[in-house]
């Protein structure tokens, strides 16, 4: 008689491994609020550099490093020892820690049960909201006292490197009451666990650890970890034993009341049972991107690896925040946006200190996203990041208005910035408005819109001159600042503003309908002169974005053709393509190497993000239709399909099916576009 599976009716994460490795090969994530993370499988066997139990952001919510990579656990009950732990070495067998779990769940804590014969324990991990501390519980069901011995293991190393063993470790140790404080490296703060059992010194090292995920992006893929000793507690039935890492300082509180307050905290993020189940599901996800708890508010790219990029945020930020109700906090994001901007233009990324800079500049090389000697030129390329800024009003000005303290003292002057920037133009960053009033986009060897994929400093999808959609962003940005500044009086720019968006509109129609194609170009060149004018043809999504931002650049059937065509040769069921597969250089396979990656990115990768824009665009051109909303939920619902980690959405999907996931496995953009669509536009 077969048995029917439930239906999940919570948005937490619950996984039944009963021993079985395969069933604990998925990764979970923990974060808190502060740019710190826990990230593992569910068998705790680490295959990326970037897992551990502690990964720390000195500068919050960036500079991250990884202080504690595991909390080794062996139970002693009378004569017999668990061991707990799974690790992958060359060449041998996992070791068989994972035969002993039982199950994994995350509601909202991570929670691990254990089988040890007739005997029950569970293992719980809480990173501290706000702090650089992670507290391990252990509960004990069995029917008399347990030993427990725990050993952390610690590379104490900046997130993309890896660590080799040493004679460089400071040995000293410092001891008080239920505390131990260490720092083996001078480099890095003090480390604190706070305890209730006996501590043991015996530092030494446990070698060559293998992340078999590494060994697809690095040369390297094998870590050496240092221990400084051994935690041994006496476990009691039913009653909880606590430990806490901590960098520089221990928690205040007692770590019941830490527990409580972590667990309170996570589980207000579920929006509760009257949204429907995806929404709970993707309300959960997007809280692991904000940043809220730390100095620098924002909006994190993407786990593991991504830090806070500005183009992210912004098209994060609605669907992180503002879908959740959390205005206050999207305020917060943007004011740091806001202050980042130079000569009216917006960075593509924000930096804290200089260690935290040196940590970000090198996280795409060390990914494999581009070469270590392109970043100084990276760094400073920002073209759609400000365009994106009149974007993100937009969608803040539909939870407040022109009233608001925020939106006259911060948010208008710095679109007045971003506006007379753009209209006087600024050709030595890359971005300026053409004679007839078109975005212009143009840096040697630097793509400036979102495509910016590279080999050896050449894009692979090229796209200067004036992309498609910087035109929907600029022109739709005009209408935002003109009616904004009408409400606050400023006539001045108000008018400027109106006669500027209607020049885009004007050289828009006249430039960019491909009548052979039924579609607009791509590109077109900021020339008009039929010698040197060049229009690019591919079907690419970029259209769909122009049309979502702004309607009024096309007609109404231009706007109905471009639906059809996305639908018929760009949509995926999880996803829009970035190039339609019978176009020329099309890739609808990530492959193994830099180069395969960079060629398929935005050669054919499927984005998820991108379903939010054609949603907008179908709304808007069936307000209130119910099939066309009904259709468009079914399409969104489908496309929330979890990636290597659970509950979350990867960064993209490979162009062909099955649509393999690839880039980061869990994205802010890809999460935030579907709940703001499903959430907000669609009211679910």
């Amino acid at each position: 008689m077969s048995t029917r599976r439930r239906k999940p009716t919570t948005p937490w994460p619950s996984v039944k491994i009963d021993g079985q490795l395969e069933n604990a090969e998925r990764e979970w994530l923990h974060t808190n609020a502060a740019g710190a993370y826990a990230m593992s499988t569910l068998a705790l066997m680490h295959t990326r550099r970037y897992h551990g139990l502690l990964v720390a952001a000195l500068d919050p919510p960036l500079d991250r490093h990884v202080v504690l990579s595991h909390m080794e656990a062996e139970i002693q009950v009378n004569r017999r020892h668990y061991q707990l732990s799974t690790h992958r070495f060359p060449s041998v067998a996992p070791t068989p820690g994972f035969r002993l779990l039982q199950r994994f769940d995350q509601d909202p804590l991570p929670r691990w049960t254990f089988r040890l014969g007739r005997h029950r324990l569970e293992r719980s991990v809480c990173l501290i909201p706000g702090q650089n501390a992670v507290l391990i519980a252990t509960t004990w069901f069995g029917n008399g006292p347990a030993l427990l011995r725990q050993r952390p293991l610690m590379p104490f190393r900046e997130l993309h490197q890896l660590t080799c063993a040493h004679g460089g470790m400071l040995q000293r140790v410092t001891m008080r009451p239920g505390e131990v404080e260490i720092q083996p490296v001078h480099s890095m703060p003090p480390v604190l666990f706070g305890h209730d059992g006996l501590f043991v010194g015996s530092p030494e090292w446990y070698r060559a650890f293998e992340y078999v995920e590494d060994k697809r992006r690095f040369d390297t893929s094998q870590e050496d970890l240092w221990t400084p000793g051994t935690f041994e507690t006496k476990l009691e039935p039913k009653i909880p034993s606590y430990i806490v890492v901590a960098v520089e300082d221990l928690p205040e509180h007692p770590a019941p009341a830490l527990f409580s307050f972590a667990h309170e905290r996570l589980a207000a993020t579920d929006p509760g049972p009257d949204r429907s189940l995806t929404v709970r599901r993707l309300a959960v996800a997007a809280d692991c991107f904000s940043a809220d708890q730390s100095e620098r508010s924002g909006v994190l790219a993407g786990y593991p690896w991504y830090g806070l990029w500005t183009r992210d945020l912004l098209q994060a930020l609605p669907g992180v925040y503002l879908a959740r109700g959390e205005v206050d906090s999207a305020k917060r994001a943007l004011r740091g946006v806001i202050d980042s901007m130079r000569e009216g233009l917006v960075p593509r990324r924000l930096l804290g200190t200089p260690a935290a800079r040196v940590s970000e500049l090198s996280a795409r090389a060390q990914v494999g996203d581009v070469r270590e000697t392109e970043l100084g030129a990276v760094e400073f390329a920002a073209a759609d990041p400000t365009l994106l800024l009149f974007e993100v009003a937009r969608f803040m000005l539909r939870f407040v208005d022109h009233t608001d303290e925020f939106v006259q003292k911060d948010l208008f002057p710095a679109l007045k910035r971003a506006f007379d920037a753009i209209r006087r133009g600024r050709r030595k960053q890359g971005l300026w408005l053409s004679d007839e009033g078109l975005v212009i986009t143009g840096k040697p060897g630097i793509p400036l819109t979102w495509m910016d994929a590279r080999i050896d400093g050449v894009p692979v999808t090229p796209r200067t001159g004036a992309a498609v959609e910087l035109q929907g962003y600029w022109s739709r940005g005009c209408r935002t600042v003109a009616e904004l500044a009408n409400e606050l009086g400023d006539a001045r720019v108000a008018r400027l503003a109106s006669s500027a968006g209607e020049a885009c509109r004007a050289a828009f129609r006249r430039r960019f309908w491909c009548e052979e194609a039924a579609y607009p170009f791509d590109c077109v060149s900021e020339a008009v002169a039929p010698e040197q004018a060049w229009a690019d043809g591919a079907i690419r999504p970029n259209a769909v974005l122009a049309l979502a931002a702004d309607r009024s650049l096309f007609h109404t059937w231009q706007a109905a053709a471009i639906i059809k065509r996305a639908r018929r040769d760009l949509l995926t069921p999880v996803g829009l393509r970035s190039l339609a597969p019978d176009e020329p250089g099309f890739r609808g396979d990530f492959g193994e190497t830099f180069e395969d990656r960079q060629q398929s990115y935005h050669q054919g990768a499927v984005w998820a993000h991108l379903l939010g824009a054609l949603g907008a665009a179908e709304l808007e051109m069936s307000p209130g239709d119910f099939e066309v909303e009904e259709e468009l939920r079914a399409i969104a619902e489908r496309a929330v399909r979890e990636g290597p980690v659970l509950g979350h959405i990867p960064q993209v999907w490979e162009g062909e099916a099955p649509h393999r996931a690839a880039g980061a496995p869990a994205q802010a953009t890809s999460c935030a576009a579907l709940l703001w669509l499903l959430a907000v536009e669609l009211r679910l």
